[in-house]
């Protein structure tokens, strides 16, 4: 019913929906967190380990998405174009999204 109603929209209006529409489209696809990938299954410690992220570039950043223990998941060393450095405040198994 609400696409009836667009399309009997005088020109204008219709015109302001689609702008609408396409400037909340294009906000979701400049989004960083898009270009990214999910690195599963970490076992981190407080030892520093170079994880693989494949994005062919440097990192902007990356965000804890799992763990099974309470322990604090850091960057020890900067990322570089091939690996995140990782440790742990203690032994846990995490997934980060790194992008």
């Amino acid at each position: 019913m609400a696409l009836l109603g667009l399309m009997t929209m005088d020109s204008e209006a219709a015109q302001w929906a689609f702008g609408q529409t396409d400037r909340s489209i294009d906000k979701l696809t400049r989004n960083p967190l898009n270009d990214g990938r999910a690195l599963a299954d970490l076992d981190l410690t407080t030892t520093e380990q170079a994880v693989a992220h494949g994005l062919e570039r440097k990192p902007k950043g990356f965000v804890v998405i799992s763990k099974d223990a309470a322990q604090h998941v850091f960057e020890s060393t900067k990322a570089d174009e091939k690996h995140l450095f990782l440790k742990s405040d203690g032994t846990v198994t995490c997934s980060v999204w790194v992008f």
